[in-house]
């Protein structure tokens, strides 16, 4: 989360109205080639060229998690941010994250509720709470200029394609883009960004056995060479010009902008390698609501690092805000059996 935050405080204001015209699908292509390259490297020279081949039982499940995570997940974000603030965006995008993981990991089975009904209240008041306090930190730091709510906001206004500059998002995260957009579009972008808070949720619940069963590198590897598959097909069959003239583009780009290369640089080794990474390790040790709570986390570390280096503002709301959602976080590992007990055998594995 603090990999995150730091492209949203740092990367977005040095490279805020950069418009290299490459679409969001070539970016991200670009970012996955690289990640998937080091990662499966990595994989390689650690574990064999064998370990770069999942179990044919399990090529499907690998598929779909990276499909959601990889694709899934930052073209519907990038759809609804063209029609609602990015305020809205970051409530689906973060908040609405560990709720979304909690009620899909009860209700196939790979998590259960406390067996004390005070217990379960508590998890419900937890989940609430850090929710509602995400929600609140974001609210309040809405009116901050420039501060973008989360990775995909920052992509989409580095690479926003040139042709459409009316679906660029307003500065002002509390004035929609196109303030004439029919009543049905604005649902339709509304449903679009839960998509994309129910992709990355059921890309959790999918990564969980897997997670624990494989090696950390190549499993990281599969989730990120799953995007970069659906990223190639969605360039070739979708974006005008098709494959090769916007990967093109993409190169193009990269020469003539070396902000752009710096940019694309951090995404794949920093956001893709190390984020995957550490989500897969999670994943792995902790239920797959307790690795969602990190969702909550992010826009206190983005306000702290905007606080940090560009003097933003800090008021008793954020301070609020801050309380609520580590209340929350505590109340919700304190009571909910399956997070206890996942997190003593957390506590127990070697540095």
């Amino acid at each position: 989360q603090m990999v995150m935050a730091i492209w949203a405080v740092v990367g977005s204001k040095l490279l805020r109205g950069n418009e290299a015209g490459v679409p969001l699908a070539a970016f991200l292509a670009g970012r996955h080639f690289v990640a998937s390259s080091a990662l499966g490297t990595i994989a390689v020279v650690q574990h064999g060229r064998a370990a770069l081949m999942p179990q044919r039982s399990d090529l499907f499940r690998v598929g779909v998690a990276g499909m959601l995570a990889q694709y899934g997940s930052p073209m519907f974000y990038l759809f609804g941010l063209q029609y609602l603030p990015p305020t809205i965006g970051s409530i689906f995008d973060g908040p609405l994250i560990p709720l979304l993981v909690f009620v899909m990991a009860v209700s196939i089975g790979v998590e259960r509720l406390p067996g004390k009904v005070s217990q379960r209240i508590a998890v419900a008041l937890a989940l609430c709470l850090s929710s509602g306090g995400a929600v609140l930190l974001i609210l309040a730091s809405a009116g901050a200029e420039g501060v973008p709510s989360d990775e995909a906001e920052a992509e989409m206004l580095l690479i926003a394609d040139a042709a459409e500059p009316q679906a660029m998002p307003s500065a002002d995260a509390g004035t929609p883009v196109q303030a004439g957009a029919s009543t049905g579009i604005f649902f339709i972008a509304l449903i679009s960004l839960f998509l994309e808070a129910a992709c990355l949720s059921a890309s959790f619940i999918i990564q969980k056995p897997l997670a624990t069963k494989y090696k950390l590198f190549p499993f990281a590897f599969w989730m990120s060479f799953s995007g970069l598959c659906c990223v190639v097909f969605h360039l070739a069959l979708y974006e005008e010009g098709g494959l090769f003239f916007n990967i093109f583009r993409l190169y193009s780009a990269c020469i003539d902008s070396p902000s752009f290369l710096l940019a694309m640089l951090y995404n794949a080794l920093a956001i893709s390698v190390i984020n995957t990474l550490c989500i897969a390790f999670a994943n792995a040790t902790l239920p797959s609501s307790v690795v969602a709570l990190g969702a909550c986390v992010q826009p206190g570390f983005t306000l702290l690092l905007d606080v940090y280096l560009y003097g933003a503002d800090f008021t008793p709301v954020h301070v609020l805000a801050l309380c609520i959602v580590g209340l929350g976080i505590k109340l919700f590992t304190d009571n909910n059996s399956v997070a206890a007990v996942s997190l003593q055998k957390a506590s127990t594995l070697p540095s």
